[in-house]
């Protein structure tokens, strides 16, 4: 895969998994020069891409539904909040709030890195 298209595809995959962030890292700096906090996808999206793509850095041959399926399936569970299985949400236990829980690069790279001895 070229290096260009590495980008359009780690952002395709950050706008289609369901995990969290945790806001409270990402200072913003607003219109008026002031730090502010800000969470949502806005946030997440460049974390889960950039996550993406060492993924792809480690195992460019993966499709982006493995891509996909690493990042959900390493994500951490988070905040006290209950996750519980769900039926069209195959990667392990879901919350409505956090999605799979908070994205773990870490486990993301070793799991990736798994992939090569398949």
């Amino acid at each position: 895969m070229k290096k260009t298209n590495l980008f359009f595809f780690a952002l395709f995959i950050a706008a289609n998994v369901f995990v969290g962030c945790d806001s409270s890292l990402y200072d913003d700096v607003s219109v008026s020069n002031q730090n502010t906090t800000d969470s949502g996808t806005s946030m997440a999206c460049p974390q889960v891409a950039a996550i993406a793509a060492l993924i792809l850095s480690i195992n460019p041959n993966l499709k982006a539904i493995e891509v996909n399926d690493i990042i959900e399936q390493t994500a951490r569970k988070v905040g006290g909040y209950s996750y519980t299985t769900t039926a069209d949400r195959p990667n392990g236990t879901w919350n409505n709030y956090m999605g799979y829980g908070l994205v773990d690069a870490t486990a993301a790279v070793k799991a990736a890195q798994e992939t090569l001895s398949e």
